[in-house]
């Protein structure tokens, strides 16, 4: 995971940087993308990837690319509770259904096929403390890599997704809209079979681009395939996608299957 960020200057060159390890001189760099008019006049003092130092105004940056803090746990879960959650998974095919997707212009959310393809199970009371004790044990350890402010997690969500031939999920961030801005952590554990009988389905992950207020996509900086029994766990501002999958089978065990949600504020 990198610690550099893409500093994109007004005169149209670039300058590359480390995410300073003090917390104001961290965010008066977020600052000159997201509060430009607080910046004005200041001069930051920032590392060279090589560890020199260098000082640049606020005035000359336009924007800055901030790399997704991303962690992979491999192993999470035994070989039997894997088997568990296929088993799992098998016994009620019939209760999926097709995955949704949150809009600005419609209330509430709704399948979008152009957008995403996927088909998920809600009710999983059953098996999710499985997979969310770990999680949660582990969090304490893995949160400042995450470099997310302290914040105290109210609540998890959790779901089952799985992805069978020609799913998949184009680029968003899973806490974009009003009714899902409580999202702070985003996790994905995988436990496809072994062999895969599916390509694809890796996740991708972007820079955040901090420009003049606004958060957006910026550049693809990782494409990941995770291993069986693997999890990954990012804040879910970051940009991400999945890509398209293919199979030549339809059996819903041979299906890129996930246990997969949010830790919510």
């Amino acid at each position: 995971m990198s610690n550099q960020v893409i500093l994109r200057l007004k005169d149209g060159g670039t300058r590359v940087c480390l995410i300073p390890w003090n917390p104001e001189m961290r965010q008066n760099l977020i600052d000159c993308g997201q509060d430009g008019a607080r910046m004005r006049g200041k001069t930051l003092r920032l590392s060279t990837p090589e560890r020199g130092i260098f000082e640049i105004s606020a005035d000359d940056i336009a924007a800055i690319e901030v790399p997704p803090p991303h962690v992979m746990i491999r192993d999470l879960l035994s070989p039997h509770e894997v088997d568990q959650a296929m088993d799992y998974v098998l016994a009620r095919e019939s209760a999926f259904k097709d995955a949704t997707v949150y809009a600005v212009d419609r209330t509430g959310d709704t399948p979008d096929g152009r957008f995403r393809r996927s088909r998920i199970l809600d009710d999983i009371a059953d098996i999710a403390p499985m997979v969310g004790n770990r999680l949660q044990a582990l969090i304490p350890g893995i949160w400042p890599q995450l470099r997310l402010p302290d914040v105290t997690i109210s609540r998890m969500e959790c779901q089952i997704t799985a992805h069978g031939n020609g799913d998949f999920f184009e680029t968003h961030t899973d806490n974009s809209m009003p009714d899902i801005a409580h999202r702070q952590v985003s996790y994905v554990y995988y436990f496809h079979q072994e062999p895969k009988r599916f390509s694809g389905g890796h996740l991708r992950f972007y820079n955040t681009l901090l420009q003049d207020g606004f958060n957006t996509c910026g550049t693809l900086v990782a494409d990941i395939e995770p291993p069986r029994n693997s999890m990954m766990v990012f804040p879910s501002h970051v940009h991400h996608e999945v890509t398209p999958i293919r199979s030549e089978s339809t059996a819903l065990a041979d299906q890129r299957l996930t246990i997969n949600g949010w830790l919510c504020v």
